[in-house]
């Protein structure tokens, strides 16, 4: 895929962000959720991460302002023998091209089911899908903005 073409300036010449940006090329799948019921699902690959965001590039942008959960496949293993899916939960900020920028509100890790995604469970509405199940319920936020 391409490398990312991201504003990274703010009108007046500042950095917009406050946590530095990481490298990070890895696949991944995402879920667009309203009212707590999954509209669309994808994939795509990591383009960089910081402590408060994930950048993507998947086959279209996705819409500002939406709820998000992401499932990516982290490059690490544990005891190196179980592989690791981090699973946020964030909302997007950022879109342009192919490219869709996440704010991280919650964030957990998991160990990875063969297929190298989340696991399903019986809670997930979409059981067909290559992301996992929502995070445990009592992470999302009381009232999403």
């Amino acid at each position: 895929m391409a490398t990312a073409k991201q504003p990274t300036l703010q009108e007046g010449g500042g950095e917009r962000r406050s946590n530095r940006r990481y490298p990070l090329e890895s696949d991944m799948a995402f879920r667009i959720v309203r009212l707590r019921k999954v509209v669309e699902i994808g994939s795509g690959r990591t383009v960089n991460m910081s402590a408060n965001g994930v950048l993507f590039q998947s086959t279209h942008a996705l819409p500002v302002g939406e709820d998000v959960e992401l499932s990516i496949a982290w490059p690490a293993q544990l005891d190196n023998k179980a592989r690791l899916q981090l699973c946020i939960i964030g909302r997007t900020v950022w879109s342009g091209d192919n490219f869709t920028a996440v704010q991280i509100k919650r964030y957990e890790f998991r160990t990875a089911g063969p297929s190298g995604f989340c696991q399903l469970t019986t809670s997930c509405q979409l059981r067909a899908c290559p992301v996992g199940p929502p995070l445990k319920r009592s992470l999302y936020p009381l009232h999403l903005k």
